[in-house]
């Protein structure tokens, strides 16, 4: 069985939801609550990203195979781009000959060609622009569905009201707002 690991290089600068949006779902207006505020989106987000098998914020990542074959079908989502390295005489060599279908779901990559690799570990890396695309520059949460959004707002919420205490029934209601976005693990 093929294994991967994945790694962020660079970490999204916004969230799928901001502090604001956050406070006005709570009815907060001063300042006093805001790191508690920021932690539960965190961890709404984190536990939201986990759920789904998706990452909204843009963000560069580099997932890494065990085993080098003719197609992988890619674990995370949405992926805006991706390039291909092989691991030969103990440094990641470009790799070029293959095609992708990023609109898949999970997205493909299919090697034209094989490469030969060092006798490794990882002998392969993806490395990935994701996260859902952006109308504006630098990028925000814009593009990002409203029910992701919503689903986090209400995990934010649970969290607060009930000092983090989130119960069976208000996690499988954070969970029915996400499925339609649940990418089919590997």
């Amino acid at each position: 069985m093929t294994s991967y690991s994945i790694a962020t290089t660079v970490e999204p600068t916004y969230k799928p939801v901001t502090l604001s949006e956050c406070k006005d779902a709570l009815e907060i207006v001063d300042d006093s609550h805001d790191s508690k505020i920021e932690m539960m989106l965190s961890a709404a987000t984190s536990e939201a990203e986990h759920y789904t098998g998706q990452m909204f914020a843009q963000r560069t990542i580099q997932i890494y195979y065990d085993t080098v074959q003719s197609r992988y079908n890619l674990p995370v989502e949405p992926i805006r781009s991706v390039t291909v390295d092989y691991l030969s005489s103990d440094s990641y060599t470009s790799f070029t000959d293959f095609q992708t279908d990023l609109n898949k779901k999970p997205a493909l990559i299919r090697m034209v060609s094989t490469p030969t690799v060092d006798d490794s570990i990882v002998p392969i890396r993806f490395t990935c622009q994701v996260g859902y695309a952006s109308n504006n520059s630098p990028a925000t949460a814009d593009k990002i569905p409203v029910d992701v959004k919503q689903a986090i707002i209400f995990h934010v919420y649970q969290s607060f009201m009930t000092r983090g205490e989130l119960s069976m029934d208000s996690r499988t209601t954070f969970r029915n707002l996400l499925h339609p976005y649940k990418v089919l693990k590997l």
